[in-house]
């Protein structure tokens, strides 16, 4: 049996746009590939064993927005794996992923700020992120 197709009486011209619309979304949405925990591990224990292409790599999901890249670039910054040590940046990434409602990156936020050494101590930030 074959596809329906419509008779022409019934085909609206006006409706183009929107099927062009739906078939651009949907082949979109099929092409979409999801950065989950598992490919940010792999990422990180590359980056940490001197893969600049996996840490790069990680960094661009993490500039794009994707939260568990931006906790994982905060977790290589606050232990200085496969990157220099830094607590500012892990503050960063942390606090981008933490706005984003990543609860484990809201925790490693709350903690950094409570147990950092010198200006970066923050107890306020802390209770913040901890509540």
């Amino acid at each position: 049996m074959g596809a329906a197709i419509l008779p022409a009486s019934r085909y609206n011209p006006a409706m183009r746009p929107n099927l062009l619309l739906c078939a651009a979304l949907c082949t979109l949405a099929a092409c979409a590939t999801t950065f989950t925990e598992d490919d940010a591990r792999t990422l990180e224990s590359k980056a940490q064993k001197g893969d600049t292409q996996a840490g790069e790599t990680l960094e661009k999901h993490a500039k794009a927005g994707d939260p568990v890249a931006q906790r994982f670039m905060g977790d290589m910054y606050v232990r200085g794996r496969g990157v220099p040590q830094s607590d500012e940046y892990a503050i960063e990434w942390f606090g981008k992923a933490a706005a984003q409602g990543d609860v484990p990156s809201m925790h490693d936020l709350a903690v950094i700020y409570a147990r950092a050494p010198g200006k970066l101590k923050n107890t306020a930030e802390a209770l913040k992120w901890f509540r």
